[in-house]
């Protein structure tokens, strides 16, 4: 019994390894990025909702809320994750 090769001639290239040509775009210029534009709409909704939860922080302060000692452990663990992932200056 004969086996036969199956596919074509190309090797196998592991996916993180990838291929310089896929991630060539044509058309594109070297140090062209991409662009975001939000309407005027989206930015009034954006920092209506930021200050709703400015709001809603400033009520749990008042109430005493952020003195409880588990509350404080929570949010002080919080930004030391996030100074570690923050880069180094």
């Amino acid at each position: 019994m004969a086996v036969e090769k199956i596919g074509g001639s190309n090797p196998i290239v592991p996916a993180n390894e990838g291929n310089a040509k896929s991630k060539e775009v044509k058309g594109a210029k070297p140090g062209q990025s991409d662009r975001v534009e939000l309407s005027e709409k989206a930015k009034l909704l954006f920092a209506a909702e930021k200050a709703k939860k400015l709001g809603a922080i400033r009520a749990k302060v008042k109430k005493g809320f952020y003195e409880e000692p588990e509350v404080t452990k929570k949010v002080v663990e919080g930004v030391l994750r996030d100074l570690k992932r923050a880069p180094q200056v």
